[in-house]
């Protein structure tokens, strides 16, 4: 929007600035108060310009330090994927209106090359946050974390962590936890180093699948389809450990279903 008011408005003055060189009579304060206008509403529309505006005013600062936390999560992992930075994307485009959200985006980026003390951070998050902030900061941290669908150790240790720093009793956490479908680190390391199939509660089975337990044979068959379209080893690019986590996961899923369906009687 902005760029397209420069547009405009650079159009107008250009306009202006014509018919007063050919001889028309038109003021000349009009045509500086043009050329001003145009030259704020380019400034206005260099994204970098924005940035530091933003930064000197200090317009949606509480959230850097959710920011930064996300950043150390992200980095438990080497590297930041395509889920996780489309993650903190969404979450900065339900915060704030567009352009903001574009402007924080930028600050993420270059605080994503910096070190972050931790400690510094829940300090200010403690001295500004209620406790219904501090929930929200954690199931934005668990959503992150579950971006992939796979909660590593160092995750759980890093959530469970953020969670006692907050004062967040541990029941809330597993609440938030038990919302999400996810498989963690030892599941997978059960599926890939022990004969016997992994022995899963059938209420475990239906989180997997991302499902109630009331739901029906055919919500639990669609829902494994969706899941083994997502995780399938033929359907895997990239590296090849991302590979065998996805075809554990995958295994992970089709048990599960397995379970649910012998128990159905399908």
């Amino acid at each position: 929007m902005k760029k397209l008011d420069a547009i405009i408005v650079g159009g107008l003055f250009s306009v202006f600035l014509f018919f007063y060189t050919i001889g028309f009579n038109i003021p000349i304060e009009m045509i500086i108060t043009f050329a001003v206008i145009f030259l704020f509403t380019i400034i206005g529309s260099i994204e970098i310009v924005n940035y530091y505006a933003n930064q000197l005013f200090g317009i949606g600062k509480w959230i850097h330090p959710i920011l930064k936390l996300s950043i150390l999560l992200i980095k438990l992992d080497g590297v930041e994927n395509i889920s996780e930075t489309k993650r903190i994307i969404s979450y900065l485009n339900n915060e704030f209106e567009p352009e903001t959200a574009k402007i924080k985006l930028i600050y993420y980026k270059k605080q994503l090359k910096k070190k972050h003390n931790a400690k510094a951070i829940f300090e200010q998050i403690n001295y500004n946050s209620s406790t219904t902030d501090k929930v929200r900061i954690l199931q934005h941290l668990v959503k992150v974390a579950l971006s992939d669908r796979l909660l590593s150790d160092k995750e759980a240790k890093f959530i469970k962590l953020v969670a006692k720093k907050m004062n967040i009793p541990q029941f809330t956490l597993n609440a938030i936890l038990n919302l999400h479908t996810y498989v963690t680190e030892e599941e997978i390391k059960n599926q890939q180093f022990a004969k016997p199939k992994v022995n899963y509660s059938l209420q475990k089975a239906y989180s997997i699948l991302g499902l109630e337990s009331a739901a029906s044979i055919n919500e639990v068959k669609d829902s494994y389809r969706e899941l083994a379209k997502l995780y399938h080893p033929d359907k895997q690019r990239g590296s090849k450990k991302s590979k065998e986590i996805a075809k554990a996961q995958f295994q992970v899923i089709a048990q599960a279903y397995e379970l649910i369906k012998d128990y159905k009687g399908n």
